[in-house]
């Protein structure tokens, strides 16, 4: 059982006190309850959820890269990209970046937005974006209700 309760009024908070009433009590098999302030930015199980997505689009997408010797085609290698690779790239393609300034050129660069401050919305919107990129490359990510997600 995995369940949160957020407590926005009495009704909330009733219902959380039925909900532990209702436990049964079982030394073999523990259950932890948690107070915890409530964060509205990203949770720890979208944060888990965003690497384990990142890690199978990193094992199933390839690039093909082509490999020069004196500027002649010699062959193409199969590379994969990490998953801080994939962190970079898909937070620069869809979430807005921070502009920085190259001091030596006054060249404006955009560099990936952190994914650290998002709100739990935000992120939700932005793991859309990334099941839908996957899709594109005929990948199917895997879901929070999935077996093998824990």
């Amino acid at each position: 059982m995995n369940k949160t309760i957020i407590l926005v009024g009495e009704s909330q908070k009733s219902h959380a006190v039925q909900t532990i009433a209702s436990v049964e009590i079982d030394p073999e098999n523990l259950i932890c309850v948690t107070f915890e302030p409530y964060s509205k930015v990203k949770s720890r199980q979208q944060e888990k959820l965003y690497w384990m997505r990142l890690g199978h689009i990193a094992k199933m997408i390839a690039f093909e890269t082509p490999i020069y010797e004196n500027d002649i085609l010699v062959r193409t290698a199969v590379l994969h990209k990490d998953k801080d690779w994939w962190h970079s790239y898909l937070a620069l393609k869809f979430l807005e970046p921070v502009w920085i300034m190259n001091p030596n050129t006054g060249e404006e660069i955009p560099i990936p937005r952190s994914t650290k401050k998002l709100k739990r919305k935000e992120y939700s919107e932005y793991m859309e974006k990334i099941v839908g990129f996957a899709a594109d490359f005929k990948i199917v990510l895997p879901d929070p209700v999935d077996e093998y997600y824990e």
